[in-house]
């Protein structure tokens, strides 16, 4: 009878030992999963992020060409707009300047 009563033992231990491992084995492969698709989704995040900050420097040097052209100073360390009033000064000196030229050609 003892015999008995130890084995009962051991077997209790055993079934719960494997599904211990069942369910330890089943979780780390629905975590390794999610973890690679976590990752793939954090990658290409990355990439668009890379491009969209490629596209603004672009575009911000675009800017700064146009802004020469109209005869303002780039501002490249400062993210501060040029003043409007001076800007609109100059724009009007300019307009009185070679405005009637203008007219010609136009």
């Amino acid at each position: 009878m003892a015999d008995r009563k130890q084995n009962q033992g051991v077997q209790v231990a055993i079934i719960v030992f494997v599904i211990l491992t069942v369910v330890s084995t089943g979780s780390a492969l629905l975590t390794s999963s999610n973890v690679r698709e976590l990752r793939i989704q954090a990658e290409t995040e990355r990439k668009r992020a890379a491009a969209a900050e490629q596209a603004f420097a672009d575009v911000q040097a675009e800017l700064d060409v146009v802004k020469e052209l109209i005869g303002l100073q780039p501002q490249p360390d400062t993210q501060q707009m040029p003043d409007l009033a001076t800007t609109f000064d100059k724009f009007s000196r300019d307009l009185k300047k070679y405005g009637a030229r203008l007219q010609a050609v136009l």
